[in-house]
């Protein structure tokens, strides 16, 4: 039988904070049964320098997600766009206020408090 199909969307402020989120994307082409969403709030890179990435992309070029692939928003609004996660274990993770927003839509949303878990901050 084929795996349960399953979501995992990562989140950032920026293109940037998503620094694994290719090889994510690699993996879920491997997988037919797993999505990734890349969530950003803002589809803008920050104007912070950050050497080591710059370094990186004179290296290989782009990295990350496709841009086209990218959705904005916060990741709590995204999440429950999805609908309810009735019939999933839901695994939240990331700094405190993300988590409990994140987890709190979810509960608005129809997902049962029992399905869902996380690291308490």
């Amino acid at each position: 039988a084929d795996p349960a199909r399953k979501f995992l969307f990562v989140g950032g402020r920026t293109p940037l904070d998503l620094f694994a989120a290719d090889m994510l994307s690699l993996l879920a082409e491997a997988l037919p049964w797993l999505t990734v969403v890349p969530v950003v709030e803002s589809v803008e890179d920050s104007s912070v320098p950050d050497p080591w990435y710059e370094g990186i992309l004179s290296r290989l070029g782009h990295i990350g997600p496709d841009p086209d692939e990218l959705v904005e928003g916060s990741l709590d609004e995204i999440v429950t766009s999805y609908g309810s996660f009735g019939d999933h274990q839901v695994l939240v993770c990331g700094p405190g206020a993300m988590v409990r927003t994140t987890v709190q839509k979810l509960v608005e949303s129809g997902t049962p408090p029992e399905n869902i878990r996380y690291d308490p901050y």
